[in-house]
């Protein structure tokens, strides 16, 4: 009971400091509008990410584009542009020059080393696909789906020792 307490408590500071901010904002207009933009700016990011769920890619790929245009430092945006240029393997370069933009805005995004990783396999380019998946799992070790990749990626190339420990340690994943 006490930790709901304190829930609610911090929930009515957030509250009241949001509160204070607009009485003492004096350009109330420009507060409220800067307001509307982020909830625009998300609602444009989900209909891209539904857009590309539904595998309307056009309508995808004009929603991310709008919101990358107000958000161009938002790496989970140049991931999802990634995913919408691979979708098909139209291009793949783009889905490489934007999950490096999504590792160059934050170079601990397991996420997008992984994707980066399926891109360069994509592309026969072997090399660079263990070294991503290699990235990802490093920056987060219990990565299963990488650590499978991995090891498909061993195996095809003959390394089955190595690929045999990859899968292991996928399996260990909870």
């Amino acid at each position: 009971l006490l930790k709901f307490d304190n829930v609610l408590n911090d929930q009515r500071q957030v509250i009241f400091s949001q509160r204070n901010e607009v009485i003492e904002n004096k350009d109330s207009k420009q507060y409220s509008e800067n307001f509307l933009d982020e909830i625009i700016d998300d609602s444009t990011f989900n209909e891209a990410l539904k857009s590309f769920n539904n595998f309307q890619k056009s309508d995808a790929q004009f929603s991310i584009k709008q919101y990358l245009s107000k958000n161009p430092n938002s790496k989970e945006g140049y991931l999802l542009k990634a995913l919408i240029s691979k979708y098909d393997f139209q291009d793949p370069k783009q889905a490489i020059s934007d999950l490096t933009m999504a590792i160059n805005l934050d170079k601990n995004y397991a996420e997008a080393y992984y994707n980066r990783g399926n891109v360069f396999l994509k592309l026969q380019n072997r090399e660079l696909a263990l070294k991503s998946f290699d990235h990802a799992i490093k920056l987060k070790p219990d990565y299963k789906i990488a650590l499978n990749n991995r090891g498909n990626l061993l195996r095809d190339v003959g390394k089955l020792e190595e690929a045999l420990q990859s899968y292991l340690k996928a399996i260990k994943v909870k």
